[in-house]
């Protein structure tokens, strides 16, 4: 699915899941500039863009996107159909649910746990909990 989910994260995922109904098998389609821990798992349909670093013990669900230079940090869960934007820093442990979509540049606290649905605007800083609904942390 060559979609992005920039005004609707939810397109991608209808989008892959009717051509699962049809019985289409997704590759992962990572690529040869980016680095990924031998332990991390990345699931089926997931982008991995150019200058990624994906660190150990890393779960990356189905259909997701991770953008050029998303630092993605140990012990980090992230859901199916999630796009994880260009630069972003998601820190070690955190645990970010499915449909979720994380902005350009946002830096994300250790141990943060994003639910299902969240939408995280470019550039914020995440040092609580998301419990849903859209996050932007302006300056």
């Amino acid at each position: 699915v060559g979609l992005g989910s920039i005004k609707d994260i939810k397109i991608r995922d209808k989008i892959y899941k009717k051509a699962k109904r049809l019985k289409f098998k997704f590759p992962k389609i990572i690529s040869k500039h980016s680095y990924i821990s031998q332990d991390a798992v990345v699931g089926e349909g997931t982008i991995v863009m150019n200058s990624c670093f994906i660190n150990s013990n890393v779960r990356i669900g189905k259909n997701s996107i991770i953008n050029n230079k998303a630092l993605i940090e140990h012990d980090v869960e992230i859901g199916n159909n999630t796009h994880v934007s260009t630069g972003a820093i998601v820190n070690g442990g955190v645990k970010i649910g499915d449909n979720v979509f994380i902005g350009s540049g946002t830096i994300i606290k250790e141990n943060i746990v994003i639910k299902s649905g969240s939408i995280i605007g470019m550039g914020s800083i995440v040092i609580k909990d998301i419990h849903g609904g859209v996050f932007y942390n302006k300056i």
